[in-house]
């Protein structure tokens, strides 16, 4: 089930914003200092299987797209934040 259906997880937190870097594409800042352990901010896309990731990564090759995120939960599953993830899917600086 794509995440965005789970209302509660587009809370994005105040104190974030993206930014475009000069050599590093796109990255997420806090004037507010965060302590170790905190909870930033959570991770969130679309849930998907070992064989659609070989799929998008085809197609993303294929089409010269080197703008993935992808983080791999267990070995089975993936979060695809492409389509529909929020700022957890960029650098936090």
């Amino acid at each position: 089930m794509p995440c965005r259906e789970r209302g509660s997880m587009f809370n994005i937190p105040t104190y974030l914003f993206d930014f475009r870097t000069i050599d590093r594409g796109w990255g997420v800042r806090s004037p507010k200092d965060i302590e170790k352990g905190d909870l930033i901010i959570e991770y969130v896309g679309e849930v998907i299987d070992s064989a659609e990731l070989k799929t998008r990564m085809k197609q993303k090759f294929e089409a010269k797209d080197t703008n993935y995120y992808f983080l791999r939960l267990n070995n089975s599953k993936v979060i695809d934040a492409g389509p529909m993830g929020n700022l957890a899917r960029y650098k936090l600086i």
